[in-house]
This record gives C-alpha cells, sequence and structure tokens, in this order.
C-alpha cells in the first residue's frame, strides 16, 4: 500500500517538494509519513498519537515505561494494580508489541531505500532526529498514570465543546423524553459495523435492552442491518437510528448509561458528561480503556465473548449500574 503511490508519484513527490515545507504534522502508527517528510525535506516533525502512547513510542524516544504498573497498548484485561502473573503478562506483551513495530520500521526503511537508494536514513533515526514534540491525544486525568517527558503533550478532548444554545434536534428530543426511569444510549462507533455481528449477539444485546421496561434505549446500527433493525424494531423501549448527535445525548439530564465500545473519543465524550458507562471493547487500545473507566469508578466492562453465550452476565451489569448510585 506504501510502495505503489511513491514509486508512481515522483511527479507529485516533486511538486510537494516545491513547497518547502517547514514542518509536518505525522501519525505514529505510520512511520511513511515521516519518510514522506524527510523525502520532501522537512525538518520538523510534529507526531500525533491518536491513542495513549504505544510501545514503539516509548522505546524511540526513551521515556521510561515500567510495565509493573503501565498496562500496554494490547489486549490484556488488567489495571495499573497487577498481580505478579499479570505483571509478567504485561511485560511479555510490551516486548511483542515493541518488536513487532521495530519490524514495521524496518520494513518502511527498506521499502524506501529500494525507492529512493541505500542512503536513505533508517526511518527511526528520521523521528528521533526530526521530531521536537508529540502531541497525544489523551487525557491525563483520565489515564492510567505514567511517566512522560517534557516534549509530550497531551491533548485530549481538543475540540470538544458544547454550545450552551445547541439543543436536540427531532427525533431525539422526542425519544429522549421516554422511558419512566430515563434513557440508555448503546452505539459502537463508527469503526464497527453492527451488520458484521452474530446474529445471536444482537439477539442477546436486543433481548436484553428489552428486559429493563422503564428505560428507554436509543441503539445505533448500521443502515445495512437487516437483522438488528427488525429484530430491534420488535422491542417497544428500543428506539434504532443510524447516526445520532453523541456528545448532545451524552450531555442530557435524563441519559442513565452509555453503553459504548470504548474508543478513546467516546471515552472523553463520557468523562465529559459524567455519566456512568458500560464498556464492551471490541480491538485495539479498547480493552485498556474499558478499565480505565473501571478503575477511575465510573464504568464497568463487558467481555464481547459474553453474548455468544447468552445476556445473563449483561443484564446483570446493566442491572446493577442502573440501580446502584455509585
Amino acid at each position: 500500500m506504501c510502495e505503489e503511490p511513491f514509486a508512481e508519484g515522483k511527479e507529485t513527490i516533486e511538486k510537494l517538494k516545491a513547497e518547502k515545507f517547514d514542518a509536518i504534522f505525522v501519525e505514529q502508527l505510520f512511520p511513511q509519513g515521516n519518510a514522506l517528510g524527510h523525502l520532501l525535506g522537512i525538518d520538523v516533525h510534529f507526531m500525533i498519537s491518536s491513542c495513549p502512547m504505544q510501545e514503539h513510542i516509548t522505546t524511540l524516544f526513551g521515556i521510561p515505561n515500567p510495565t509493573g504498573w503501565v498496562p500496554s497498548i494490547g489486549k490484556l484485561e488488567i489495571s495499573d494494580k497487577m498481580s505478579f502473573f499479570e505483571r509478567a503478562q504485561n511485560e511479555l506483551e510490551h516486548i511483542i508489541l515493541d518488536a513487532s513495530y521495530k519490524r514495521f520500521y524496518d520494513v518502511t526503511t527498506e521499502i524506501f531505500q529500494s525507492l529512493y537508494g541505500p542512503s536513505f536514513p533508517d526511518v527511526k533515526d528520521i523521528i528521533r532526529e526530526k521530531t521536537p514534540l508529540m502531541f497525544v491525544a489523551v487525557d491525563e486525568f483520565i489515564d492510567f498514570p505514567r511517566p512522560i517527558l517534557h516534549n509530550i503533550i497531551y491533548i485530549g478532548g481538543l475540540g470538544m465543546k458544547i454550545s450552551a444554545n445547541e439543543t436536540l434536534s427531532e427525533p431525539f428530543e422526542s425519544e429522549m423524553k421516554k422511558g419512566n426511569k430515563g434513557v440508555v444510549f448503546f452505539s459502537l462507533g463508527s469503526n464497527v459495523d453492527s451488520t458484521n455481528l452474530p446474529e445471536i449477539v444482537k439477539k442477546n444485546l436486543i433481548d436484553a435492552f428489552a428486559t429493563f421496561s422503564d428505560y428507554h434505549f436509543i441503539i445505533k446500527l448500521e443502515a445495512s442491518d437487516d437483522y438488528g433493525i427488525k429484530y430491534a424494531k420488535s422491542k417497544q423501549n428500543i428506539f434504532v437510528t443510524h447516526w445520532v448527535p453523541q456528545s448532545l445525548l451524552l450531555q442530557h439530564p435524563r441519559l442513565k448509561l452509555f453503553f459504548t465500545h470504548g474508543g478513546y473519543n467516546s471515552l472523553m465524550e463520557v468523562a465529559n458528561s459524567g455519566k456512568p458507562t458500560l464498556l464492551m471493547p471490541m480491538m485495539l487500545d479498547q480493552t485498556r480503556n474499558g478499565h480505565i473507566a473501571e478503575r477511575n469508578g465510573w464504568g464497568k466492562v463487558l467481555n464481547k465473548m459474553e453474548l455468544l453465550k447468552g445476556n445473563e452476565k449483561l443484564v446483570e451489569i446493566l442491572g446493577d449500574m442502573l440501580s446502584n448510585e455509585k
């Protein structure tokens, strides 16, 4: 995916070089951005981490990463209060993730050297030498405590604002008035297509929601999810939509709970709203994000695999979160 556009886009590269850019912003997940910046003669690279700092970044910049109390950005279901066995697992996870990204760096370097000659520098050296600042899209007061250096700038929540004059439009204004005890909002974000979830999972989810007849459920499903939409519409206390004004819903006084996949934007928005959250992590940093909310006392985590077995666990957690004042 990286090699072809650079091999065929030499004319575009030359046009970009002629612009003589002073700086470039690059997402740390993809080192090709730094290689491009070097190719264009740009000396200042601002890196952006769209998730908590990952292992390859802490290693690259010499940032302390004590694995005894800083959870890796992997699939381990742990917080910063680890048992001995969890610490061992976390250390191994750190080593594996770091080694995987080292290979990613090496392959990127190989591609650019094959295109622009063996003198093209190692992409790791480009990043170290040309990156004065890294912006991390995390709120340090929500995330697990960890050591950082002076050039790590937390920007979590940047641009997140709600106008005092902004109100819900229909049909959401009317839907938020339903439910004797309030409203629960369910969404798996923009990266999970509900069409692809097993039908048994969607059935167990929807049946669990229908159990709580005193609450109204607003659930976001994809427009192509024929089974999910049809089944949800058979329940009286469920409203199905394909898009929601999420931040406004979370701020609404009648919203009692946000059931989410646990992406960091959703985590930031629900934290800003002061509402409790139930998290069902689907991938990447979401498992870790779930344990952040649980550690800080305003969330619980449901393992997605539970919904293949039934909905008893979900009903139990929902019942606790909707009745427990904490």
